[in-house]
């Protein structure tokens, strides 16, 4: 098979899984540039050619996606960085190719491991800091923080789903915490300010960590933060280490937005169009264009207590420590 047969096949494989997987978009691509790595391990001639053609499968990755991945991003350049500064310490004067390669294969698998279970790590970390009968506050879907709060059902919480955007992101939260023996109900959005009051803990995920120790997530994020801080509520984000990003925007103006998520429809002339709402009795209201319907939104650090990762319980200030040793 062609190197340009088996990106395309690369690339279908990854779409093919993320539609049906639980497992993160990053844990997905460093599975698949494993086994990559494994079948581009006879037809390469050198070490340097084999680095070049995992950076052009990483490439392949990112361009079947419909939009910006930040998570399959980082992932892959953890992974890249991983195995490169690990592989390039092997003595290669006395080894061959092949053997090179089942070593670099062996630090991928290593690492593999590793992101497969922080999600149970996170768990256990958050354990240390959710209190029993706590009732506790989330947003959407985070499948970090459902790992996190089932772990801790022996402490019966009680946890409030805020639900936005109209994916069903929180009513799959809600019934998943349920399924797994958690209380939990689902709240609007905009009551987030009438409920805190009566919060002990927010807890959220991330779509990204930044280097500025702040997180880019799901749109309405911010907003809770904001609160949260007013009513001196503590602001947990579970999120994994490959989500750690090199990024460092200092308001919601620097971060790439991916495309926004909006409906396709009807308006009254019949013509299909964007649509961002509902008039309440049928009609669809379309945008003119002026206003931004982003789906994520950026925290700032001052807003976080702790960033509770698979490296550990972090201030947001330790978070570029970590994110160095990460990328170095």
């Amino acid at each position: 098979m062609s190197e340009e047969a088996q990106l395309v096949d690369l690339g279908e494989k990854y779409l093919a899984e993320v539609e049906v997987s639980e497992k993160s978009s990053a844990v997905i691509a460093v599975q698949l540039l494993i086994q990559y790595l494994r079948q581009i391990s006879s037809s390469a001639a050198t070490l340097s050619e084999v680095f070049k053609l995992l950076d052009n499968a990483v490439t392949r990755l990112k361009e079947v996606v419909a939009y910006s991945d930040r998570c399959l991003d980082s992932g892959c350049q953890i992974f890249l960085r991983h195995v490169t500064r690990l592989g390039g310490s092997l003595p290669v004067d006395e080894l061959s190719l092949e053997q090179i390669v089942q070593q670099l294969l062996s630090l991928g698998e290593q690492y593999l491991h590793k992101i497969e279970r922080s999600r149970l790590d996170i768990a256990q970390y958050a354990s240390g800091v959710l209190r029993k009968r706590w009732r506790v506050l989330t947003h959407g879907r985070s499948r970090a923080v459902l790992a996190a709060l089932v772990e801790s059902k022996a402490r019966r919480l009680t946890v409030l789903v805020t639900s936005s955007g109209g994916d069903g992101a929180a009513e799959r939260m809600v019934g998943d915490l349920r399924v797994a023996g958690v209380s939990a109900d689902l709240i609007d959005h905009a009551a987030v300010g009438f409920h805190l009051e009566n919060i002990d803990a927010v807890c959220v995920g991330a779509e990204s960590v930044c280097q500025s120790g702040g997180v880019i997530n799901r749109v309405g994020t911010l907003s809770i933060a904001l609160c949260a801080k007013l009513y001196g509520t503590p602001l947990y984000v579970l999120a994994e280490s490959y989500k750690f990003t090199q990024l460092f925007p200092l308001s919601n103006s620097d971060i790439p937005l991916p495309p926004p998520q909006r409906r396709r429809g009807h308006s009254n002339t019949g013509a299909v169009e964007d649509v961002i709402a509902s008039d309440g009795v049928g009609r669809s209201i379309a945008s003119e264009g002026i206003a931004t319907h982003p789906c994520v939104d950026y925290t700032e650090p001052n807003l976080i207590t702790y960033v509770v990762s698979d490296l550990g319980i972090l201030t947001p200030e330790t978070v570029c420590e970590q994110l160095l040793r990460l990328y170095e």
